[in-house]
């Protein structure tokens, strides 16, 4: 850098990821010099990719670097700048001179809490907070809730600026002779500053436009170790570089300044970053853990269990298997938070999806049979959704009267998990907890009836229009919408361990 010169930088960077969110820095450095007549330089750093921003040049007293950060990615907002200013010695002699605006705004946050939890949650850990909607989860029969409340902007502030001056003088930078331990930085030739004297002196030639780093002076933050030095003299100059120890005569001149020596602070090369640790938080506050649908369910073997199943809100814990009980538990967040104990049932194997049903009394007729899918029941077919009463699709099953005293009738439907039944005029169904009509009555349903899961109320492509559409042929005039409905219960464990009677009135 020669003398008489004026620096103007401009740096554009682009979208750069910090953490788990990416965020736009826009920076544009100015350097400047006061020296009379200068002349001026443009530089351009283009460079999306790079970040946090960097000036890998020395800089004098006076350079200010301007940074400006925005936030646009994952539906959040924020726009910040700061100033840093090499003037008051800081950090490596970098320091903020100025910061306004956030590192994100005021946001909505939700999250999902045992829906008992909520009253407690809300007067405690939310106690202030603008709750903007409470709402129970139909997916979860009810067992969980979705808290929304506003998360407070971050303004930001002298944490959220990220400073990392660094030295350039090592290595190969090492002017001659390396044990004197300098460097020189200038585009002077000859250098303005020179230790190549046969003796323990520097050098410092006339017309001599240089910052001096003298290693020797301790670490970066010693405002004493690195100068810009300026020569106007028309003879060369001798600068002591000791003596060892304690180099006061260095020091000394470097402080009194002959004539025609210029000696002011210089600022080392840096990478300065605004908000690049300030992703907004998803604020959760401590909840409980909660069983999920697998709770209370009947399941062949622990790996049938789905891990989705095994927890609605916590970390589930290994299953355990005693006798025919398979057992788990939900462990709050953190782990401190109060436990859920879970378990299910152990059930003999079912029939294959390609085996068929036991035989029948009597086969299905108009009015006297039982319908059962893993489907949800409408007025047509769809293999992600729905089915047709009386479909022999491979997720439903139809059948006649007959006490069956195992769960044959549902080995097509549980095994897609069972989610609907439909009930003859004539026909009455008894469904029972256990094998051979054991364990307690499940449902006990006189036709004509359509039991939908209610799980997945307002779901599905045609929403809870199935209670209420015009169904085909016959079905409307036996199915009115009155007979149409949803369960009382989930009905996921309605369909394996159970048995059932179908009798026609």
């Amino acid at each position: 850098m020669k003398n008489n010169e004026t620096y103007y930088i401009k740096v554009r960077n682009g979208l750069t990821a910090c953490k788990n969110l990416c965020f736009l820095v826009v920076a544009l450095i100015l350097i400047s010099s006061t020296a009379a007549n200068a002349a001026e330089v443009r530089k351009d750093y283009v460079d999306p990719n790079y970040s946090p921003h960097t000036v890998d040049e020395y800089s004098r007293a006076g350079t200010t670097i301007f940074t400006k950060f925005r936030q646009t990615q994952h539906g959040f907002t924020g726009e910040a700048n700061v100033t840093i200013s090499c003037s008051n010695p800081y950090d490596g002699q970098w320091s903020v001179t100025d910061i306004n605006g956030n590192c994100w705004d005021e946001y909505e946050f939700c999250y999902i809490v045992p829906t008992d939890d909520v009253d407690r949650i809300t007067s405690t850990t939310l106690a202030g907070k603008e709750i903007t909607s409470i709402q129970r989860q139909s997916s979860t029969d009810g067992a969980t809730s979705e808290i929304c409340y506003m998360v407070e902007e971050n303004v930001a502030d002298r944490s959220d600026v990220d400073i990392s001056p660094y030295s350039k003088c090592s290595g190969s930078e090492l002017d001659a002779p390396s044990h004197k331990q300098y460097c020189a930085f200038d585009n002077a030739s000859p250098d303005g500053i020179t230790g190549d004297t046969d003796d323990d002196m520097f050098r410092i030639n006339p017309g001599a436009s240089t910052y001096m780093e003298y290693k020797k002076m301790g670490s970066i933050s010693n405002s004493r170790r690195l100068k810009w030095v300026e020569s106007s003299a028309s003879k060369a100059m001798m600068l002591p570089s000791g003596p060892p120890g304690d180099y006061g005569d260095y020091e000394r001149f470097m402080d009194t300044r002959p004539g025609g020596l210029t000696v002011e602070d210089g600022c080392y090369p840096v990478s300065v970053g605004l908000c690049g640790a300030a992703e907004p938080p998803r604020q959760k506050p401590p909840v409980s853990g909660l069983c999920g649908s697998a709770d209370g369910g009947r399941f062949e073997s622990k790996s049938e269990i789905p891990s989705s199943g095994r927890c609605y809100i916590g970390t589930p814990t290994n299953i355990t298997e005693s006798g025919n009980t398979f057992s788990w538990a939900c462990r709050g967040i953190p782990s401190s938070e109060p436990r859920d104990n879970c378990s299910a049932r152990k059930v003999q194997k079912q029939l294959d999806q390609d085996e068929t049903p036991p035989e029948q009394e009597e086969p299905p007729s108009e009015f006297c049979f039982f319908h059962v899918s893993g489907l949800l029941y409408n007025n047509y077919f769809d293999p992600s959704w729905y089915t047709k009463i009386g479909s022999d699709d491979n997720l439903s099953t139809l059948v006649g009267p007959g006490e069956y005293r195992t769960s044959a009738p549902f080995a097509q439907a549980h095994r897609y998990t069972f989610d609907g039944i439909a009930i003859g005029r004539d026909t009455h169904v008894t469904i029972y907890n256990g094998p051979n009509f054991s364990g307690g009555v499940i449902l006990d349903q006189q036709g004509p009836a359509i039991i939908n899961n209610r799980i997945w109320n307002g779901m599905g492509p045609d929403g809870n229009n199935w209670k209420t559409n015009r169904w085909p042929g016959d079905f409307h005039n036996q199915f009115p919408p009155s007979s149409r409905m949803f369960s009382s219960s989930n009905m996921h464990p309605w369909g394996a361990g159970t048995s059932v009677k179908v009798r026609c009135d």
